[in-house]
């Protein structure tokens, strides 16, 4: 019984992700740009915001506050980049996933490691 219904369940689960692969990819290009743009001009204003703490008392808080100043730079000169290639790699314009590609293509492109130490 409980074998049934797990392979129904994973049938479903299968052809829900089958049928929504379409819908996604129908969207139109201008559509999907306007609302990375928005997301992303919103994880600026984020990382503008952690960039003001800056003169914490706290190294560890100076540290991030190094870290998210960088971001914010990287994200505001790399924003048309950025958009193109979350346009290329089907990402869903949820907030969460684009954060993750974002900060994926921040440490895949800048070592703000040592930055942050001096």
């Amino acid at each position: 019984m409980k074998k049934r219904f797990y392979l129904i369940a994973l049938a479903a689960l299968l052809a829900v992700g089958i049928c929504a692969e379409p819908v996604l990819s129908q969207g139109n290009t201008a559509d999907m740009e306007g609302v990375y743009n928005k997301l992303i001009d919103e994880y600026i204003a984020s990382c503008e915001r952690k960039s003001e703490l800056r003169d914490s008392w706290s190294e560890n808080v100076r540290r991030v506050a190094a870290v998210n100043c960088l971001k914010g730079a990287f994200y505001r000169n790399y924003k048309e980049e950025l958009v193109t290639d979350l346009i290329a790699n089907k990402v869903e314009p949820k907030p969460y996933l684009v954060r993750y590609h974002l900060n994926r293509r921040f440490y895949e492109t800048v070592r703000p490691t040592a930055v942050a130490k001096r």
